[in-house]
């Protein structure tokens, strides 16, 4: 599971990755969720966990399905929090 607190529909960048599991691989199949705990999206991960956070850019996770309505979180949720 990464908590991921961007907008739906944006792949995840490493500076919008807040927590992650251990073990995640790349490639694998994980569920991305708000810093809310929201389920957001299943999305593949391009990296492995550790070396996600040996890095501070880059995509790391491309979404796959979106499982959030849209509408839950305000278009401009990032510039308000």
């Amino acid at each position: 599971q990464i908590k991921h607190p961007q907008g739906l529909g944006e792949p995840l960048s490493r500076p919008g990755l807040v927590d992650a599991t251990t073990g995640i691989l790349s490639g694998s199949l994980d569920v991305i969720r708000s810093m809310r705990g929201d389920a957001v999206a299943v999305a593949e991960t391009s990296a492995n966990v550790d070396e996600v956070f040996n890095t501070t850019k880059g995509q790391i996770a491309a979404a796959k399905s979106v499982l959030m309505p849209t509408g839950i979180y305000p278009q401009n949720w990032s510039k308000q929090n």
